[in-house]
């Protein structure tokens, strides 16, 4: 007997139920409970023709857990219209994603952070082809955003216009942009080791966005005395 051909939307269909059933394991068990077998089950369906939709577990982890980044985006395209200057879609941006990383750090850094971040760009566009709805409120520079994949790409896509007025090059926003997301990886690691209640995290973005403040105005600072 031949293999069965499903139409796109059946497709669509199979592809939603594996990632629906992933992201319900992680919101219930976490990160780790998930497995091939388990998910199958749930899904409702073999775990042989999971792996003719998704190239591993991992990849399909990853596409459950863009789910993550539903509200963060709804929040940051509901305050576009606040973020008026170029500091303030910056500070904001990162602020928000602070917010709602911290709160989901293993979701967070098994998205940015781990060994597929290079096709990350390619798993966001697929997951979005199949949950096509939720980007109805999702445009302009917050989708092109969403849909570079790669964070240092998203980051840099922000930083650039505010360097740029503070007098930056180009190679030093560049270099900016790599310290800051260092610094952001470590404080999310370390909501691997405590709770990440609302004071911790409100805290820590605080944290981050200070020394961000830092690093932008002393090395402004820098480059006038020179």
């Amino acid at each position: 007997m031949g293999r069965v051909k499903y139409s796109p939307e059946a497709r669509k269909k199979i592809v939603a139920s594996f990632v629906e059933a992933t992201a319900h394991i992680i919101e219930n068990e976490g990160l780790d409970a998930v497995s091939i077998r388990k998910v199958a089950s749930q899904a409702g369906y073999s775990s042989a023709t999971m792996y003719l939709y998704f190239r591993d577990l991992d990849e399909l982890i990853t596409m459950s857990s863009i789910s993550y980044l539903r509200d963060y985006l709804s929040e940051l395209a509901a305050d576009a219209e606040t973020m008026q200057t170029a500091e303030a879609e910056y500070l904001h941006t990162w602020e928000l994603f602070c917010k709602y990383s911290f709160a989901n750090a293993p979701i967070f850094l098994h998205l940015y952070f781990k060994d597929h971040n290079d096709s990350l760009g390619d798993i966001i566009k697929e997951y979005y082809s199949v949950f096509p709805n939720e980007l109805d409120k999702i445009s302009g520079a917050v989708l092109s955003m969403l849909l570079s994949g790669d964070l240092y790409e998203r980051t840099i896509k922000v930083l650039e216009p505010y360097a740029a007025e503070l007098g930056f090059s180009a190679d030093e926003a560049a270099l900016i942009n790599e310290i800051t997301i260092g610094y952001y990886r470590t404080l999310l690691e370390s909501f691997l080791s405590r709770e990440a209640t609302p004071e911790n995290i409100e805290s820590t973005t605080e944290r981050f966005i200070s020394a961000t403040r830092f690093i932008l105005e002393n090395g402004r600072h820098s480059e006038e005395k020179a």
